[in-house]
């Protein structure tokens, strides 16, 4: 992409910019980061017709703090959307630490609360819930074969059905959340997923990988959190709920939709096998969430 396209859609005099690029993966994304001749900085990126839709609603309610400010939206040449957001310092929350989780949570529930009691704007986002609800009974099939997984499969989407509706990221990975030391605050980055969905959707996938095990953490397979942050998360979230909202979720109900959530959370991990059977797992990626899974659905099963 050319600079004069780059100033065109951002509505920026630009004096550099560079695409984004993961070298580990050696790949790039069609996401820029652009330097003004004022020196500010700014990201732009092509965004999908959903994520479009989903930042104009969230353009209308810019109070939160939790996003990085949308400053620009266009169309190219070829109809295509971009957006430019401001450039959000920081690191990202690979590994957790005790202030990063609590304002993370407490910055969540307010998103969570504001569009629990106010869905509308969010009804035309896809996937709709009964979209979501019919691709988690089609997931049944996958885990027929075993009871323990199956049962536990079962109550989780009843509950999904019943539980309370709110804005979800749908990919809450701690890679998607930046971390500003310096200014003490927390930005969630790539809302392309976004959605109505249950209100413990993102909570849980944020803190269902986290562990202590090192080793784990080198081999790609879990994040860091060595001071139990991930717990200060969960407690900061449900501390920081409206009244309103905890009516219908008591704390105990809350951990009961913690645990749900993140059984669908480690089972998402190994969805792309047809079957999830021991027979059908070939690498340690596959092995170690197909245990991770079973695991939890014995908790559940027994313990509630």
């Amino acid at each position: 992409m050319d600079k004069h396209t780059i100033e065109s859609l951002a509505n920026q005099t630009i004096k550099t910019f560079s695409p984004i690029t993961d070298s580990r993966l050696e790949k790039t994304y069609n996401v820029f980061l652009l330097v003004t001749t004022e020196n500010k900085k700014f990201i732009l990126k092509k965004i999908t017709r959903n994520e479009y839709s989903l930042n104009r609603i969230l353009q209308k309610h810019n109070q939160f703090r939790i996003m990085p400010a949308i400053r620009q939206t266009a169309k190219d040449s070829e109809g295509n959307w971009w957006m430019t957001t401001d450039y959000v310092a920081g690191d990202n929350l690979s590994i957790l630490n005790p202030a990063a989780a609590e304002l993370l949570g407490e910055a969540l529930a307010e998103l969570v609360s504001y569009f629990w009691s106010n869905p509308q704007p969010l009804k035309n986002i896809s996937p709709s819930i009964d979209d979501q609800i019919a691709a988690k009974e089609r997931f049944l099939c996958k885990i027929e074969k075993n009871t323990v997984m199956h049962e536990a499969y079962l109550t989780y989407i009843q509950r999904f059905v019943d539980s309370p509706k709110s804005l979800c990221h749908d990919d809450l990975l701690p890679i998607n959340v930046l971390y500003d030391n310096k200014h003490n605050n927390v930005k969630i980055i790539d809302w392309e997923h976004g959605r109505l969905s249950s209100y413990i959707s993102d909570t849980a996938r944020f803190a269902t990988f986290y562990n202590k095990d090192r080793d784990k953490f080198k081999r790609g397979l879990t994040f860091l959190d060595d001071e139990n942050s991930a717990s200060l998360f969960l407690t900061a979230f449900y501390t920081a709920l409206t009244a309103e909202l905890k009516a219908f979720i008591s704390k105990e109900q809350f951990l009961y939709d913690y645990h749900l959530e993140s059984y669908n959370q480690l089972l998402l991990n190994i969805s792309h096998l047809k079957e999830i059977t021991p027979e059908a797992i070939t690498n340690d990626w596959e092995h170690y969430f197909y245990e991770e899974a079973y695991q939890k659905a014995h908790f559940l099963n027994v313990t509630y």
